[in-house]
């Protein structure tokens, strides 16, 4: 997409140049006695160049603009790559746990997964202790043990 608009704007340039050659190429040829051009052309091309140079600035603040999205767009792809390295280290990790503890700790977790549940939806220790009639303590030591 970048390609593109750097192509429209050398394109718009090279319009405009053309243009300014054709006006030129145009005083010169004509009489020198003859200082009247003919004013409806000259003022037509005038325009088209105007016009052309304004689109010409459109275009440069838009390609700006773009350029900056792909730097943004870079800076979101290395941190989402960095999040994902962060996730496969914590996989190692657990990976790396011999299975007997691995078995353990799953067993644990189905054991006790309405507390794991409530922890992680941020309730206090009080409240998970009166929802499921558990005591305090059992439930800091499962608050402990899970991080």
């Amino acid at each position: 997409m970048l390609g593109e608009i750097y192509v429209i704007n050398y394109l718009a340039i090279i319009s405009i140049l053309s243009l300014v050659f054709l006006l030129m190429l145009k005083y010169i040829n004509s009489p020198k006695n003859n200082d009247s051009i003919d004013r409806e052309k000259r003022d037509f091309l005038l325009d088209e160049i105007s016009k052309l140079q304004e689109m010409n600035c459109r275009l440069s603040g838009r390609i700006n603009q773009l350029e900056n999205e792909v730097v943004e767009l870079k800076r979101l792809s290395e941190s989402q790559k960095h999040k994902i390295s962060l996730e496969q280290n914590r996989r190692n990790e657990l990976n790396e746990i011999p299975f007997s503890q691995s078995m353990n700790y799953r067993q644990f977790i189905q054991n006790n997964h309405e507390v794991v549940k409530l922890i992680n939806d941020g309730c206090s220790n009080e409240d998970i202790s009166q929802k499921l009639n558990k005591s305090i303590c059992e439930i800091e030591m499962i608050r402990r043990f899970i991080k």
